[in-house]
């Protein structure tokens, strides 16, 4: 009976509504809002979709027939079925995206090349996008992207300008990138300054809705437990809305420059690998970042250069979202024959390069070049040198170490009362030593400065470090055991 149920369910699916994703079976649904949306598929719901497709009776002795309800233990046999026959999901889009070859996914449906399902939401139509842009057509597309759309946000420079066309473009170039790519980071100096409204204006034309960001975490397990939540979703824009402290996260740190992530389903023993498709944004007031996050991450800083600068008036749209909403269509148009215009033009490659995210730069520093948008990745050493203030409290934690003690060994215990001015936590004396000390364990043999962190062993159970100064150790020739 099972045999028989799949394979009518099989055989149902066409087109599918029925995926395997991130190794769990899902049901494509319409939400509330019209947006779709994934739905595990449990056998309470599977009872019900074989309901639907097979007629399930009971007979008795005469050849009497009535319709009864499929067996609940057939749908647990199919879902406990390893390897079931239906199409792999990576991503749910609601706009045409380009596929890895170049070539645009127009059509309505499962894309099995992508593996990805463009669900356009009601009343959408696709403007018709030149297969070879001319010259007007890409200057219109950029003009109606970076001036009519983001003409009024206050952006310090051309690279800020570029970067927040990057993160507007990125969801539907995402399957042109065999990669990770970076956080996009919307930081500025005061409130009122816009930076949620230009996280909004810029996934509005992949979207078609408002974007629901998250809240910062304030403990790594919450990090994680909350963005494996929000990946399981398959989303296309992953928001980290309005930081307010230092960004560190190792969880965050990690996901971000993967394709897969896999962690346990919280309350099971069941583990997911989801896969990760989606565009990292965030905003900040003067972001402070980890020197992990700070390596991932572009900045896209707006000033306005008043103390007030919710008091500003004059805007080309003063209600930007209801006008990108009437105009959506128009501006999937302009994304999409920005991009076209760099596929047709040999989908040459970007010259600059950011670590970890060849491939991004490869694509996006291409398809600004092609469109004649300056600035791609020409602020990336301002971001390493004002967003983290921790190199320089730890460069001034090894100066008073070095001038207390020297070169001579000594303990976490010896170094906890130099610390004061490190980032060690808000827990107990016990708990802030030992940060100190996964801290040192991190840092060990790496140069800073003219000194090297060293580990020389135990004394009476607890590990010993000193610093070796350059000249000392080309000297002496000394290593770390």
């Amino acid at each position: 009976m099972t045999t028989e149920a799949l394979n009518a369910l099989i055989a149902a699916n066409d087109p599918p509504t029925l995926f395997r994703f991130a190794g769990r079976i899902v049901r494509l649904e319409m939400g509330d809002t019209a947006q779709p949306i994934l739905r595990d598929l449990t056998a309470e719901r599977l009872v019900e979709r074989l309901a639907r497709i097979v007629f399930w009776y009971k007979e008795d002795a005469e050849g009497n027939r009535w319709r009864v309800r499929p067996p609940r233990a057939v749908a647990v046999n199919i879902l406990a079925t390893p390897n079931l026959p239906l199409p792999i999901l990576d991503r749910v889009v609601t706009v045409p995206v380009f596929a890895l070859d170049g070539t645009l996914h127009r059509d309505e449906g499962y894309n099995s090349a992508t593996r990805t399902i463009f669900v356009p939401l009601p009343g959408f139509v696709l403007v018709d996008v030149s297969l070879v842009p001319p010259g007007e057509e890409i200057e219109y597309a950029v003009e109606l992207i970076l001036l009519e759309l983001l003409g009024d946000f206050p952006f310090v420079g051309d690279a800020e300008r570029a970067h927040a066309l990057c993160a507007l473009l990125l969801p539907f170039v995402r399957d042109l990138i065999a990669g990770p790519t970076p956080l996009h980071l919307i930081e500025k100096p005061a409130r009122g300054t816009g930076g949620t409204l230009l996280a909004h204006a810029l996934c509005s034309p992949a979207l078609g809705r408002s974007l629901s960001g998250i809240s910062p975490a304030k403990e790594e397990s919450e990090w994680r437990r909350t963005l494996f939540s929000r990946l399981r979703d398959v989303p296309s824009v992953l928001l980290i809305d309005n930081i307010h402290a230092r960004l560190e996260s190792a969880a965050l740190a990690s996901m971000i420059t993967a394709e897969h992530y896999s962690d346990r389903v919280v309350g099971t023993s069941d583990m997911l690998d989801v896969p990760i498709r989606c565009l990292w944004l965030a905003t900040a007031n003067n972001a402070l970042l980890s020197d992990e996050i700070a390596r991932r991450t572009i900045r896209i800083r707006l000033d306005a250069k008043m103390e007030r600068p919710e008091l500003r008036t004059g805007f080309r749209h003063p209600d930007l979202m209801a006008w990108a909403e009437e105009q959506r269509e128009v501006l999937v148009w302009a994304a999409l024959t920005v991009i076209q215009a760099w596929v047709a033009a040999g989908q040459p490659s970007g010259s600059k390069t950011f670590g970890g995210f060849e491939r991004w730069c490869a694509v996006m520093g291409g398809i600004l070049q092609v469109a004649g948008v300056p600035g791609f990745l020409e602020n990336s050493e301002d971001l390493s040198e004002n967003s983290d203030a921790d190199a320089t409290a730890f460069q001034g934690f090894l100066a008073v170490w070095c001038d207390r003690f020297g070169s001579q060994p000594v303990t976490t215990a010896d170094l906890f009362p130099l610390s004061e001015q490190l980032d060690l936590g808000n827990g107990e004396e016990h708990s802030r030593r030992i940060r100190l000390g996964r801290l040192l364990h991190r840092q060990r043999d790496r140069r800073i400065g003219d000194v090297r962190i060293e580990k020389v062993g135990l004394r009476a159970g607890a590990q010993n470090w000193r610093l070796v100064r350059k000249d000392a150790n080309t000297a002496s020739g000394t290593g770390s055991k």
